[in-house]
């Protein structure tokens, strides 16, 4: 979704060469935007990089796709998608997936497509159409039957005679960035070659307003859309939630309808929203924990304290562990004990895992009445005398419990 105002390119040396069409440079086996720039010196800003891609369509159409992006930008894969949708869909229906148009992808759909004679890796944006010749229709039904009698469009049922036909032209995308080169590098569609100088309007492009749109992928560093002086960051984030504006497609269907102030009836406009628990809680693990594994906030923490018998054989430290887990229950406090048989430093080691904020360590001062209270997320140790334990535990996980801390 993000949008944003690329770095301004370099202007190429020379700018526009043979009247726009660019003069030609020898670039033997040098097909990506690093093999030209190391080789030549270019910027990546300085050259235009052109996709070729299929679309295909619910309906059977197969949309062979020209993109134009800046060399220095990539492609964002869910505005080309949404792009492509905006243009075909309403007369072919669902679009099921873009891919590279590659020899393997020809073979897989049965086009009579032959890439052997394209000059792949060295594509310019005047591409012919003619590379795309024939009458577009795949001879052997055998190959759009869906298989186990399911349509592509995901209908059970009888199969539905869908025939894969390749549109035998290009949908011609540019992207702005693009399209603001005044003279650019790029394909000369021939093998080995490259053209420097070139110029939109000498190549015989004019791209009208539906073909220009927005397809790069918002990058740290652009400036912003809104103020240019600004510039973006990034940052990670994870989805606990979303809204979904479902429009009246299912108030329609279900004939959920409202009568206006005009008194004429109209269907409801709908919309939905959803919260993940389950992600709530992944997102509060990514921004608390340590490399011993979870810290819980208090408020959303399964266990508040967790009671560590460190010696369970040890009558004195077994009979305080019990009594102290005793007393933290019974004021409300959500306790866990561990009187396991194992080492204490296994018990320890889980207790950071699982990550309860606050331990209690029942040792070898359990004779004299002396506790150890950790915190889990600091390692803050104190020595507290076990009769003392609830009046320091309780402002610390009330305040917890609301987001603070003391």
């Amino acid at each position: 979704r993000a949008v944003s105002v690329a770095a301004a390119a370099v202007a190429l040396e020379g700018g526009l060469r043979d009247g726009g069409v660019g003069a030609l440079l020898a670039t033997p086996g040098q097909t990506s935007i690093d093999q030209l720039v190391q080789a030549h010196g270019f910027e990546a800003n300085q050259l235009v990089k052109v996709l070729l891609l299929l679309a295909r369509f619910e309906d059977g159409l197969r949309q062979p796709l020209l993109v134009s992006l800046r060399g220095d930008q990539e492609l964002n894969d869910v505005k080309l998608a949404n792009a492509v949708s905006a243009r075909l869909g309403a007369a072919h229906g669902a679009l099921l997936g873009i891919e590279p148009l590659s020899a393997d992808l020809v073979r897989q759909e049965r086009l009579d497509l032959d890439l052997t004679a394209w000059p792949m890796g060295f594509l310019g944006p005047d591409l012919d159409d003619a590379l795309l010749g024939g009458d577009g229709i795949i001879p052997s039904d055998d190959a759009v039957r869906p298989a186990s009698g399911t349509s592509e469009s995901g209908k059970s049922g009888s199969v539905q005679d869908v025939k894969p036909r390749l549109q035998r032209s290009f949908l011609r995308l540019f992207d702005p960035t693009a399209l603001a080169l005044e003279s650019f590098v790029c394909g000369a569609n021939q093998p080995d070659a490259h053209r420097v100088g070139a110029g939109w309007a000498g190549l015989g492009l004019d791209p009208g307003p539906k073909q220009v749109v927005d397809l790069r992928s918002a990058q740290p560093g652009d400036r912003c859309v809104h103020d240019p002086s600004q510039t973006l960051e990034a940052s990670r984030g994870i989805e606990v939630g979303h809204i979904f504006q479902l429009g009246r497609k299912y108030s329609e269907a279900l004939n959920a309808r409202f009568t206006n102030e005009a008194g004429v009836d109209e269907a409801l406009w709908m919309g939905c929203y959803g919260i993940g628990v389950s992600r709530l809680a992944q997102a509060a693990v990514e921004q608390h924990h340590d490399r011993n594994g979870i810290c819980w906030p208090v408020s959303i923490a399964p266990f508040e304290v967790i009671v560590v018998i460190a010696n369970a054989q040890d009558q004195a430290q077994a009979t305080l562990g019990e009594q102290l887990y005793d007393a933290l229950k019974a004021n409300g406090i959500d306790v866990l004990l561990d009187d396991r048989p194992e080492r204490a430093g296994v018990k320890f080691k889980d207790a950071d895992l699982i990550g309860i904020p606050w331990r209690l360590v029942v040792g070898r001062g359990a004779a004299s009445g002396e506790v150890e209270l950790v915190e889990r997320a600091t390692a803050d140790t104190q020595v507290l005398a076990s009769a003392a334990v609830l009046e320091t535990l309780q402002p610390l996980l009330a305040a917890g419990r609301r987001g603070l801390v003391i």
